[in-house]
């Protein structure tokens, strides 16, 4: 019993508290309320569902909201040098022990800046699939990209008049309009530098062109994808890593 009690005292608001419990029997020897009133709860059988699922249902959400509240996006592209071809590859990392995300996948493009840029706005469409409030401002999100054009576009407003590239200026755009409510930290990257993540979403969005180009089924392609997530990334130690699900742009 010591156990039921110091899970009780744990929960309750105030000492005054009333327990709601069953009247079921405990080890087939004796019934609840009986064994909590020992134990000088006020027992009451009368329970509140719709109120008691409420507070549960809020606190659980709170809890959800408080874990999911920082998103580190690791991107990546692929250029082809024989094609208007480009790959993308993506990490979403919650951090707090939660197993990072992967995923990629190629479209056409010509111009690397294009292709890094769309690798942004991919992921942050990919991660708002498994949160329906991302965008909503309680997230916070740290961008990373070893383009230092494409970080410095982001976020610096004032080099926009610099861009010209007519394919460019709408995915700036769009990537803004989608984090228009949130705090945003974009930082840069050395390429091949030995950063994991960056060495990670490289591999994916190499991965993601290639298939495409040799044209490789979905599914072969998922499986070459799921492959790379159960190496895991070496961060030190082996971090697990996840797949999403399929991506594509509609």
């Amino acid at each position: 019993m010591a156990h039921l009690d110091k899970a009780i005292r744990a929960v309750r608001c105030n000492a005054t508290e009333s327990v709601y419990c069953d009247n079921v029997l405990l080890n087939g020897q004796v019934r609840l309320p009986e064994a909590l009133a020992q134990l000088g709860f006020e027992v009451s059988e009368r329970f509140r569902p719709p109120a008691g699922a409420r507070a549960a249902t809020a606190l659980l959400q709170e809890r959800i909201e408080d874990f999911y509240c920082e998103l580190t996006i690791t991107t990546d592209a692929s250029r082809s040098w024989h094609s208007p071809l480009m790959g993308h590859g993506w990490i979403l990392d919650y951090g707090r022990g939660s197993v990072p995300m992967v995923n990629a996948f190629a479209a056409a493009g010509k111009e690397i800046l294009q292709g890094e840029l769309n690798s942004i706005y991919y992921a942050l469409q990919d991660a708002s699939r498994y949160h329906d409030a991302l965008f909503a401002g309680k997230v916070s999100f740290s961008i990373r990209s070893d383009s230092l054009l494409a970080i410095n576009l982001l976020s610096n407003p004032k080099s926009h008049t610099s861009i010209r590239s007519e394919e460019v200026k709408p995915i700036v755009h769009k990537i803004h309009e989608l984090l228009s409510r949130s705090e945003v930290k974009y930082d840069w990257v050395k390429a091949h530098s030995g950063d994991p993540m960056n060495e990670l979403a490289d591999r994916l969005a190499l991965v993601a062109r290639r298939c495409f180009a040799s044209n490789i089924s979905t599914d072969e392609r998922q499986h070459l994808l799921l492959q790379i997530a159960d190496e895991g990334v070496d961060v030190g130690k082996t971090l697990p890593l996840r797949l999403g699900r399929f991506f594509q742009v509609h």
